[in-house]
């Protein structure tokens, strides 16, 4: 029997066999049929995915990890502001206060200057003799503080005014002015140093004279307080008049070789109150309430324009204390109080 007879006896005995007078039965599927409806039944039981319920789980946990990092960032965003803006203070207020004590240790004495000290002048036989008397400039002190107030924002402070306590820490904004040997520009000079406060909105042009400037600087954003520029003015003597000191000190400019002027300086922006005390005799700080020693009677000038501060009982003083609050900026993120003592020669 050959293999193809063999193959048909075979299926011939799988086949299924009918029963007498009853109809052939339809042939069974195959099993390759069986298995491909069964495949297709169980597809959907053997398939990956998510429900609704754990996608809902999944955005919210998102949307709570979003909004945690978030909440870090603007919190270090926001430390690394408040520290630049304490830096902004503490830079721009030292800045001025070095200034200022170098100026002060500069100054000059308070005791009148005299041309020929007792027992003659100086020099002996074969000694260089001082110049006659009358060409010999006598430059003498003229060291003055006033109390000052501040009324409004934008508005130049009043002097010698007074006022309660309150006016000295919050609202001060006293001003002075001496004469001493300091630096302007790139050289060292016998001048005299004026500080005093000028309303933030406004600047100093080429001449001094104060003129409108950024009116968004007159007040602060948050509390309204006004805001005012710490100046630094110099002036020289005049060239005829030599205990006048009314002109611009000049400087060679090392560039070009020219003399140039040297500009009145805004040392510190943002100030809110600049408070001055000196060293009282009681050896305590003392308000300037009313000042000893006005612009109209200062100290160490011997009374050659009236007054009686050197003609009676000399004062001096030793120290001078300095309160400067200062903001970073408008936006007034950050303030701070700043106090410093100076102390002045007494040579």
């Amino acid at each position: 029997m050959t293999q193809l007879e063999r193959g048909q006896t075979r299926q011939g005995a799988l086949a299924p066999r009918s029963s007498p007078g009853r109809p052939p039965s339809p042939a069974s599927p195959s099993a390759s049929a069986r298995r491909l409806r069964s495949g297709r039944r169980s597809a959907p039981a053997s398939e990956g995915g998510f429900t609704l319920i754990e996608l809902l789980i999944s955005i919210a946990l998102m949307v709570l990890l979003m909004a945690a990092v978030t909440m870090i960032f603007a919190g270090t965003t926001e430390t690394v502001a408040v520290q630049e803006a304490r830096m902004t203070v503490y830079t721009n207020a030292r800045y001025a206060l070095d200034i200022m004590e170098n100026d002060l240790l500069g100054c000059l004495s308070f005791n009148p200057p005299q041309q020929n000290p007792p027992g003659g002048p100086p020099g002996g036989p074969g000694q260089q003799q001082p110049p006659p008397p009358s060409t010999m400039p006598t430059v003498y002190q003229a060291f003055w503080m006033e109390n000052g107030v501040i009324a409004a924002p934008g508005q130049i402070p009043s002097y010698n005014v007074g006022g309660p306590p309150s006016v000295h820490t919050e609202r001060a904004g006293d001003h002075m002015s001496f004469r001493t040997t300091t630096s302007a520009g790139n050289s060292m000079q016998t001048c005299q140093i004026t500080y005093e406060l000028i309303p933030g909105d406004r600047t100093i042009d080429q001449s001094g004279a104060i003129v409108a400037g950024d009116s968004s600087h007159q007040r602060t954003a948050r509390t309204r307080r006004g805001l005012f520029t710490l100046i630094r003015r110099i002036r020289v003597a005049n060239p005829t008049t030599p205990n006048i000191f009314s002109e611009f000190a000049t400087v060679k400019d090392p560039v070009s070789g020219s003399i140039v002027k040297v500009e009145d300086q805004e040392l510190c922006h943002y100030v809110i109150s600049f408070n001055l005390e000196y060293y009282a005799n009681n050896q305590t700080f003392s308000q300037l309430d009313p000042s000893p020693f006005p612009s109209g009677d200062p100290l160490g000038d011997a009374d050659r324009n009236g007054g009686k501060n050197d003609t009676t009982t000399p004062y001096r003083v030793p120290a001078i204390r300095v309160t400067l609050v200062v903001v970073e900026d408008v936006g007034e993120r950050q303030e701070r109080t700043i106090c410093k003592t100076m102390w002045i020669p007494q040579g």
